[in-house]
């Protein structure tokens, strides 16, 4: 079924996922003992470990994302399985480490993507503040939304 599926469309479920997954990451932080008001903190942990010391508003600039705009919104599908695989890894290893203490988890989030990157690193990929931006995904959503009802509409006609 996938090999059906579009360059958008695999990275339209590929963000979904992320946003899946983070969810999950934030109730594991929260589960290690990371308060509300630190969680961005926490966050950009993991963006400094992946993204070689760049935090979320430095690789948004680097990036020339707009600040209205979501990070994981405007990055290809390469990017996102890289953040993908960050953030899952560090909720699995702050629940399997039963990771205690917001300092704790914060340097947990760092170190998996500290790891990521030396994993991209090691097979040759491309850095992720390297890799280009893409178009928002929220463009290619309302675009796929007003297609489905275009084709919806072509459809009763018959």
């Amino acid at each position: 079924m996938q090999d059906a599926l579009t360059e958008d469309e695999r990275r339209l479920l590929l963000r979904d996922r992320v946003k899946d997954a983070n969810k999950k990451l934030g109730g594991a932080a929260k589960e290690a003992g990371v308060r509300s008001q630190m969680f961005g903190i926490f966050q950009d942990a993991g963006y400094k470990g992946l993204y070689g010391g760049l935090g979320y508003r430095d690789i948004k600039k680097k990036k020339g994302v707009d600040d209205k705009e979501d990070l994981l919104d405007c990055i290809g599908r390469a990017e996102l399985a890289a953040n993908e695989f960050r953030i899952t890894q560090a909720e699995e290893k702050l629940r399997i480490d039963r990771v205690k203490g917001e300092q704790a988890a914060i340097e947990t989030h760092r170190a998996v993507g500290r790891k990521v990157r030396k994993a991209i690193e090691d097979i040759g990929g491309t850095m992720p503040e390297l890799l280009p931006s893409a178009p928002s995904i929220k463009k290619l959503v309302a675009h796929h939304a007003r297609e489905a009802k275009r084709l919806k509409a072509g459809k009763n006609d018959d």
